[in-house]
């Protein structure tokens, strides 16, 4: 299946490229994948689909690419992550006694909008509630504390973003 995707892949890349004038690495063509069929807890899924070349042009000239477009990334003194929480690691990206968010533009997907992101642990984050989220399932809750420093973060580095109404 592996070889089949990134032959099929590599195909619609360069259909991509030559017909379509669209510039696209195969990283990105694999997260516009993830994207459309919301697997991004399970990227992998995106192998069992069995795509075709077309049918990977189709899905990469609807996707829109500015909707996913990094706003801010925020890094943390200390970890809000309460400690019954346990962590995952993949791979690991060390920051001494922090933490990493992600909050993209227009990232109108689960839980909130926007929301943050903790792709070390697999985490998603509503920036209102301050509800923890793990595969669409909330297993936690930061604290209110917590909540009001990390919006301020992002707030003080993206002034005019509309953050979710705050409902601690």
């Amino acid at each position: 299946m592996l070889r089949t995707f990134l032959s099929e892949s590599e195909r619609a890349r360069q259909e991509l490229d030559i017909q379509h004038g669209v510039h696209l690495d195969s990283p990105k063509i694999y997260r516009a994948l993830i994207d459309y069929f919301d697997v991004s807890e399970l990227p992998n899924e995106v192998l069992f689909k069995e795509l075709t070349k077309d049918q990977i042009v189709k899905i990469v000239l609807g996707y829109d690419f500015e909707r996913r477009s990094l706003i801010t990334t925020v890094i943390l003194d200390e970890s809000i992550l309460p400690e019954e929480v346990p962590q995952y690691f993949e791979k690991a990206i060390i920051k001494f006694k922090g933490q990493q968010w992600e909050i993209h533009n227009s990232d109108h997907d689960f839980p909130s909008s926007p929301h943050a992101h903790d792709y070390q642990n697999n985490y998603r984050l509503h920036l209102g509630t301050g509800e923890l989220y793990y595969k669409r399932k909330i297993i936690s809750r930061i604290s209110k504390k917590d909540l009001l420093r990390l919006r301020k973060r992002i707030i003080e580095q993206v002034p005019n973003i509309q953050l979710p109404l705050l409902l601690v």
